[in-house]
C-alpha cells in the first residue's frame, strides 16, 4: 500500500514478478514508489485498475501508462468530466488501438487471474460505463483478491479465535502456539461510500458458500503467470466479502466503512491510505473508533509510510 500522499495506490507483486497496480494517487509520486518497490528490469504491469476517476486515484496512472508496458486496464467507465480522466482514457484507447493493451469495463461477472492471484470483481455489479453518478465514489471498482488455489482458506484468525497453524494438508487450523500467520484474502474498496456498500451487501447477502455455479458462470481474464488453471480452483474460491485485510474506503472518511460492512468482512487488518496532515482530516475519528471497537489491527500511510504485507500460498 504505497505512500503517495492523500490518495490511493496499491502495488501487488507475485512471486514470479507479475504485477497489479490499483490506482495511482495524485501527482507522479507513484513513479518513485514503483522504482523503490520493483526490480529495475520490471517494466511491465499486467493489470492497472482505476477504481474511479478522481484526481487522487487517476493522476499518477497517466504517467504509468506512458512509462510502463501496461497489458490490461480495468475501469468502471462512469461518466465524469475531468481533464485528467480524459487524458487517461485517451492514452488507454490509443494503446488499445495499437494492440498494446486491453481495456475492460468492470462488472461482477468478469474476473481476473494474475499468476496465482484471483481477483473477483464484486462491484459494479453490472457495467456502468457511460452512466453518470451523482457521486463518482459510488462507481468505485470493488475487488476481492485471493489465492487461486484449490485449498484456499483464510490464514488469519478471526476476532475472538486463536492464531492458526498449518496442518499436513497445508490448511490452517486453530492453535494456541501464539505464532502469527500471513493473510490470504484482501478486499479493495476504492472510495466506495455507504450507498455503494449497501448495494454490495444487498446483492451478496442471499448467496450461500456452496453456490459455486455463480463463480463458474463468470468470464475470466487469465493474465500471464505460473498460476494453476482456475477450472481446478473455481469451486473453492469464496465470492463473499469476508477477508483478512480490508482497504478502508475513502481514506477513512466517515462516509464509508459502515458497521454493516465491517460485520460482513470481519477483517483482521485494516489499511488506511491517507496523506499526512491532509486538509480533509482523514481518517475521521468515527471510522477509527469503529475499527477499535471491533478489534481490527490498523495500519496507516500517514503514520507509517508505505505498508507492505507479504502473503503466501
Amino acid at each position: 500500500f504505497l505512500d503517495i500522499g492523500q490518495g490511493d495506490s496499491t502495488l501487488i507483486v507475485t512471486e514470479d514478478l507479475h504485477t497489479v497496480l490499483i490506482d495511482g494517487g495524485p501527482g507522479e509520486t507513484v513513479l518513485e514508489r514503483l522504482g523503490e518497490e520493483l526490480p529495475f528490469f520490471v517494466r511491465d504491469i499486467d493489470l492497472v485498475v482505476l477504481t474511479h476517476p478522481h484526481r487522487d486515484h487517476v493522476e499518477g496512472l497517466i504517467e504509468v501508462l506512458r512509462r510502463y508496458r501496461v497489458r490490461h486496464v480495468l475501469i468502471s467507465g462512469d461518466e465524469y468530466e475531468s481533464g485528467l480522466y480524459a487524458e487517461f482514457l485517451r492514452l488507454a484507447h490509443e494503446l488499445e488501438v495499437r494492440g498494446e493493451l486491453a481495456l475492460h469495463f468492470a462488472q461482477a461477472e468478469k474476473d481476473f487471474q494474475v499468476s496465482d492471484l484471483y481477483f473477483d470483481v464484486l462491484y459494479p455489479i453490472t457495467i456502468v460505463a457511460g452512466r453518470e453518478f451523482g457521486n463518482t465514489n459510488n462507481a468505485s471498482v470493488v475487488m476481492k483478491m485471493s489465492y487461486a488455489s484449490k485449498n484456499i482458506r483464510s490464514s488469519l484468525p478471526k476476532k475472538g479465535s486463536s492464531p492458526d497453524s498449518k496442518n499436513e494438508n497445508g490448511l490452517y487450523e486453530p492453535s494456541n502456539d501464539g505464532e502469527s500467520v500471513r493473510p490470504n484474502t484482501f478486499l479493495f474498496t476504492g472510495d466506495c461510500e455507504k450507498e455503494c456498500e449497501e448495494e454490495i451487501l444487498r446483492h451478496y447477502d442471499t448467496m450461500s458458500h456452496n453456490d459455486s455455479e455463480l463463480l463458474n458462470s463468470h468470464d475470466l481474464v487469465r493474465l500471464p503467470g505460473k498460476g494453476q488453471s482456475v477450472s481446478q480452483a473455481m469451486t473453492d474460491l469464496s465470492i463473499f466479502l469476508d477477508a483478512d485485510v480490508l482497504k478502508i474506503g475513502h481514506h477513512g472518511s466517515r462516509t464509508s466503512t459502515s458497521q454493516a460492512l465491517l460485520d460482513a468482512v470481519s477483517p483482521t487488518i485494516a489499511i488506511i491510505q491517507s496523506g499526512e496532515g491532509n486538509t480533509y482530516e482523514h481518517p475521521h475519528s468515527e471510522t477509527l473508533e469503529k475499527l477499535k471497537n471491533v478489534g481490527v489491527e490498523v495500519h496507516r500511510n500517514d503514520l507509517e509510510g508505505t505498508v507492505t504485507i507479504r502473503i503466501h500460498n
